[in-house]
């Protein structure tokens, strides 16, 4: 089983597509995990723009479009949650509002963030805003091994990209998560099929002009 741990429509909805056509074409079976962890109060008034990142349209219109069984959680470590992961079962997250503790994490095989920054600079719940805020010329993502430890888990992947003058949030959140669903079918295929993979790792410092360690909500 491979489960998908989302919380936000925006940057989720392109992984979940690959994994849907994925779990298709390799007849394997794959959950997406819907977050219901309310945000901060001072989060959910960022994303009043975005109203793809709400939970109602989720479940609405993105649901019946990837055709993936979808489940919600509110605690992830809990034993209601946690004791349905078997021993080879598969973890993606993508824009997951909650921290997974070590016994929950040791119950994976694997389980990979794709996180919309390239590590270890801007950490946290919102490295996107935090770039269009700091005027950042460049950005990218990173694919890394989750650990309990926010973002700071051993790199698989990372790319960059150009980004100068983008100032919608949500458009540079969806254009992340587009490039980053192409590596996640290779991704896929190399932890179910053995296919080959190749970590790379880039110099966050020389791609970011502010070296912001943790961006959170503000």
């Amino acid at each position: 089983m491979i489960y998908h741990f989302v919380s936000d429509a925006n940057y989720g909805a392109p992984f979940i597509r690959v994994l849907t056509t994925f779990a298709q074409r390799h007849g394997v079976a794959a959950t997406v995990v819907w977050s219901t962890l309310r945000e901060p109060a001072r989060r959910r008034r960022s994303l009043r723009s975005v109203a793809r990142s709400t939970e109602q349209l989720v479940m609405r219109r993105l649901h019946p479009r990837f055709e993936l069984p979808a489940i919600r959680v509110k605690e992830v470590n809990d034993t209601v949650f946690s004791e349905r992961i078997a021993q080879n079962d598969i973890g993606i997250v993508s824009g997951f509002n909650q921290i997974f503790k070590a016994d929950t994490l040791a119950r994976f095989q694997s389980i990979v963030n794709i996180h919309p920054s390239v590590l270890p600079l801007y950490r946290g719940p919102t490295p996107v805003s935090a770039c269009v805020r700091n005027g950042e010329r460049m950005t990218g993502f990173t694919f890394h091994t989750v650990t309990s430890k926010i973002d700071s888990g051993p790199i698989l992947y990372q790319e960059a990209m150009r980004i100068d003058g983008v100032q919608d949030v949500a458009m540079l959140s969806s254009w992340l998560a587009e490039r980053g669903s192409h590596v996640l079918w290779r991704y896929l295929e190399h932890v179910i099929n053995g296919g080959p993979w190749e970590a790379v790792t880039l110099d966050a410092r020389a791609i970011y002009e502010t070296h912001v360690p943790y961006a959170s909500f503000s």
